[in-house]
């Protein structure tokens, strides 16, 4: 492992830094590429956690100073997402390795996928939502949390999803918010990868470089222009990963 691979790791961590900050999903293209560089899957999980946690944490530092996060919706949200995140981590370590391969092989495809066909939301007005509304949201947060711990492509897509479907925020505030509750499932994961000691710290260092770069790219882009232009690179990207580790993954 030389500078070569530092360089491709940093390189996919700007990419998918600049598309996590966006809607979410950064994750479809950092975690193939810790797969591809070689890292075993147990320690890719751990090691994409490190760089996940950047990401998110530089996004929603952006989003925050642009008053697109609401602290009173994320206290009441972002603990019990964060703990959902340690749970799937530990549920992660419980899982034979080759079948996580082709789980995240799955999650890829389908978050690509998901990306490209669903239609963004209009960034009007929030939409006023009722308890059952608001509980039905904070569950789905929940489990996205659980899952992002356990495997994570997608989750900032999914939480997209929650918080512009029940939940009824904005675009941005959406993306927003996402990124903070992305951060506090990402620090959940990390904090249990760490424990276990299934992070490579020097990659992720060297992809979490990237990544900051690509975060605070992306977040200022999106405030300024939106989510459209970064969502044709999700696409594109997340589907030639994944099809590349198609084979690796069929081949064990």
């Amino acid at each position: 492992m030389g500078p070569l691979t530092l360089l491709f790791l940093a390189g996919a961590g700007f990419c998918g830094g600049l598309v996590d900050s966006v809607v979410g999903g950064g994750g479809v293209i950092t975690l193939p590429a810790l797969l591809l560089a070689g890292v075993p899957v147990p320690l890719s999980l751990g090691t994409n956690k490190l760089a996940g946690t950047a990401a998110s944490s530089t996004a929603t530092a952006v989003f925050a100073r642009a008053a697109r996060v609401d602290p009173r919706f994320q206290l009441r949200v972002a603990p019990a997402v964060l703990l959902a995140g340690a749970v799937g981590a530990l549920a992660a370590s419980r899982i034979d390795a080759a079948a996580l391969r082709l789980l995240i092989v799955a999650a890829v495809l389908a978050a690509a996928v998901w990306a490209a066909l669903r239609p963004p939301p209009a960034d009007g007005p929030r939409r006023p939502h009722g308890r059952l509304a608001f509980a039905a949201g904070a569950a789905g947060c929940v489990l996205v949390g659980f899952y992002d711990g356990l495997l994570g492509p997608g989750t900032g897509l999914f939480l997209f999803a929650v918080l512009t479907g029940p939940l009824g925020f904005t675009m941005l505030d959406g993306a927003g918010n996402g990124r903070a509750l992305n951060l506090a499932s990402n620090a959940g994961a990390l904090a249990v990868f760490a424990l276990l000691g299934r992070v490579n710290v020097l990659f992720g260092l060297a992809m979490a470089a990237g990544v900051v770069l690509g975060a605070r790219t992306g977040a200022t882009l999106t405030l300024s222009r939106g989510a459209a232009v970064v969502r044709p690179m999700l696409l594109v990207a997340g589907i030639l990963l994944a099809g590349r580790l198609l084979l690796p993954a069929f081949g064990h």
